[in-house]
């Protein structure tokens, strides 16, 4: 029979304690390494990944992914609890570690605890301090340390542990909330030590470094030859012993010796196509930046705009992914324990969060094709700030001419003669009532005049141009019209008759 309201079991089962864990064999006092490149070919010790790190393509391209998260500035976001607002509470918070963060060089923290994603995991200690007021980041230390990774352990309980010389076997128990713990590239939780890049950079690496050295030797064979000593038939065994370490001194363990009127015929190995080191160095380079960066281009100079642009989209998105993977970190570390020792004056606030913000990756040519079609059907930005935030600079707003009668912006508009038409048109004004104009622009002011007459003088600006947009001009606008295109008429058939 089923329980009609069951309830949530609240423990985790499927622990690794106690040798729970059937993927680890015998558990010791301290979990093990399950990197296996690092057991078989380190033996536990992470200064096999130190030394993969020393290839200039490993280096450069580590540093540029690392550089690549550290020129996005960082932001504090305030915390909210769910199905709630954000509180001041939480703003006091958020305001707190974003002191903490301007006094301390976050930067350089950051860049050591990437090290995390070569090596799997790295270990930071808070340094606290007090100002009677606050708990703090002591800003004197520099607030929080990157050590070593492989001066640390996890025991079978998750616990961290020191490494020293007199506890090498059970290491030192550390307390959790001292320390800032950050993990990445295993495919599990129960593995604290994590899977870091150095591990599938290790075959490449070593691959190319293994064919430098062949290389090496073929090129100091091929530029001295292969020094041949011969020695006369009876020569005692320590003649021929000093005459060989005499040819191989030569060339660097590449000689022989061999008795006079004995012959050694070399068996050239013949070949076709091309297996020059350069090939597989190349193909090392490759592999290594693709594990990297998840490309090549942007670290290789080669490939078509189109292609360079798609790499350099691949390689963002990965600094994003350590951005937000150890930015998420941080804020569920040593920024939680900052805010939980401050709980007091901070009451129930909630944990903020620390961010780095990638920069803005507009196609501008785009962007500012959107603005002209905007502006084109009636738009335009309501504050000059926006341009400047969009494309940067400094600007400011065009000033606009002065609207003039189409008319008289044609450009087949010709010149005549000034006294002929100008008596024309000069008739044409003078046909004009002066009634009829006075009637019109009686109209027009109506009513205005009313509300002057009225002697309301309170608001009278403000009424004024209330009353402005509805004053009636379309009898002056007609008549003025009328002028305009008599003018342009005249001006025409002017041009014509001197063609």
């Amino acid at each position: 029979m089923t329980n009609a309201n069951p309830k949530p079991n609240w423990t985790e089962l499927a622990t690794i304690q106690d040798g729970r864990d059937i993927t680890r064999g015998y558990l010791g006092p301290l979990l093990t390494y399950q990197d296996k490149i690092l057991q078989m070919r380190g033996g536990g010790d992470l200064e096999i990944y130190e030394e993969i790190l020393r290839d200039d393509m490993a280096r450069a391209a580590q540093r540029q992914r690392r550089e690549g998260m550290l020129a996005w500035p960082w932001e504090v976001r305030p915390g909210r609890r769910r199905f709630q607002e954000e509180t001041e509470a939480d703003r006091r918070a958020a305001d707190l570690v974003r002191e903490m963060l301007d006094g301390i060089p976050t930067d350089s923290i950051f860049g050591k605890m990437h090290y995390g994603f070569w090596y799997g995991y790295a270990i930071a200690e808070t340094l606290f301090a007090t100002d009677d007021r606050w708990v703090v980041w002591d800003d004197s230390r520099g607030g929080l340390k990157v050590k070593k990774a492989k001066r640390f352990r996890f025991d079978s309980q998750g616990q961290l542990r020191l490494l020293t010389y007199g506890k090498m076997h059970y290491g030192e128990a550390l307390p959790p909330e001292k320390f800032w713990h950050f993990c990445y590239g295993a495919d599990n939780d129960d593995d604290p030590y994590g899977l870091g890049d150095a591990h599938f950079c290790y075959w490449p690496v070593t691959i190319k470094r293994q064919g430098l050295t062949a290389w090496l030797t073929f090129l100091r064979r091929f530029a001295l030859g292969f020094p041949l000593g011969k020695y006369p038939a009876g020569t005692p065994p320590e003649e021929q012993a000093k005459l060989k370490r005499v040819v191989e001194g030569l060339a660097s363990d590449a000689g022989g010796i061999i008795p006079e009127g004995m012959a050694i015929d070399l068996l050239e190995a013949r070949r076709s196509g091309n297996a020059e080191f350069s090939v597989l160095d190349e193909k090392c380079d490759d592999a290594i930046a693709r594990i990297i960066l998840g490309e090549t281009m942007t670290i290789d100079a080669e490939g078509g705009q189109y292609k360079g642009e798609t790499h350099l989209s691949i390689q963002q998105q990965m600094i994003l992914a350590d951005s937000d993977a150890l930015c998420a970190s941080f804020s569920r570390g040593p920024v939680r324990q900052l805010i939980e020792y401050n709980r007091a004056r901070l009451g129930d606030a909630a944990i903020p969060s620390v961010w780095r913000v990638p920069p803005r990756q507009d196609d501008l040519k785009l962007t500012s094709e959107i603005y002209a079609n905007l502006y084109e059907i009636g738009f335009e930005p309501k504050e000059v700030s926006q341009i400047e935030e969009r494309f940067g600079g400094q600007w400011q707003r065009k000033a606009t001419p002065p609207e003039v009668p189409g008319a008289l912006l044609d450009t087949e508009f010709a010149e005549t003669d000034p006294i002929e038409d100008q008596e024309s048109i000069d008739t044409f004004l003078d046909e004009l009532s002066d009634q009829e104009l006075a009637a019109e622009m009686e109209a027009l002011l109506e009513p205005l005049v009313n509300f002057l007459q009225s002697g309301d003088g309170e608001g009278a600006m403000e009424r004024l141009a209330e009353l402005y947009p509805m004053l009636d001009s379309a009898a002056l606008e007609e008549r003025l019209a009328r002028a305009f295109f008599l003018a342009e008429v005249i001006g025409r058939i002017g041009a014509q008759e001197e063609v």
